[in-house]
């Protein structure tokens, strides 16, 4: 309980300083001179479910792969060379049926990353190592993937999802080529790759207001690759001079 207590406090507050970050791009001068990219993409994350699936199985279930595919979102402002980007990632696991029951796990996390630019403005290639903290969850669902009319009827289908918050670390590097077309502006081919570590293990999950103990315990520490295509927003290009 306090450690949930603890992640929707620190939630809060990442939120609301991630939601500010627009009003300060508009009002604040250091922000007007920054460039800034967009950028969408996908890619991999390797984590620790040993143990987690190990859980799974005792009780019936099937095991998850360790490697899951990742859906991501950011924001990144560069001021001279300091970088400060706000991101969005999400895993996705394909739901597993056995005999009697189907289960799905899903991740998502919202974050904050700071870095230094390593090459200077102008070129055609914008290189930063970065770091950063996220706050985000793990969602488990299981139930029944099936039923007779006369058991939905007469019986409660077996239906449970339980989650449980998570605090991450990350480093990684960033890699983008900058490319201009006249008609469109400024677009960018990236790569991002790093690794993200997992601080609080454990077992504990919540199931609708209930605490559930000595659940499976998914760990998400592991390695990170992204694929990324972004566009810069006009007045901030790299090439100001302002």
């Amino acid at each position: 309980m306090k450690m949930r207590r603890t992640t929707i406090a620190i939630s809060a507050v990442l939120g609301m300083f991630l939601c500010s970050v627009p009003s300060m791009a508009k009002s604040s001068k250091w922000m007007q001179v920054a460039s800034g990219v967009s950028r969408l993409g996908g890619g991999l994350n390797t984590l620790d479910l040993d143990d987690f699936n190990v859980t799974m199985q005792q009780q019936g279930l099937s095991k998850f792969s360790e490697t899951a595919p990742a859906l991501y979102l950011s924001k990144t402002y560069i001021v001279r060379r300091f970088v400060m980007e706000s991101e969005l990632d999400a895993l996705l696991w394909k739901t597993r049926t056995d005999s009697a029951l189907s289960s799905s796990l899903f991740s998502g996390w919202w974050g904050m990353n700071w870095g230094l630019s390593l090459l200077p403005k102008g070129g055609v290639l914008l290189v930063y190592p970065c770091a950063g903290i996220a706050i985000g969850g793990m969602r488990l669902h299981v139930h029944e993937p099936s039923g007779s009319f006369g058991q939905v009827l007469n019986e409660e289908p077996y239906d449970v999802s339980m989650w449980q918050g998570k605090f991450l670390v990350s480093v990684g590097v960033n890699a983008d080529l900058v490319v201009h077309f006249p008609k469109k502006g400024y677009r960018t081919v990236g790569i991002r790759a790093g690794y993200m570590y997992d601080p609080a293990v454990r077992s504990e999950w919540n199931a609708s207001g209930v605490d559930v103990k000595s659940g499976p315990s998914p760990s998400m520490t592991g390695a990170y690759v992204r694929f990324t295509l972004g566009r810069y927003h006009r007045g901030l290009s790299p090439w100001s001079n302002r």
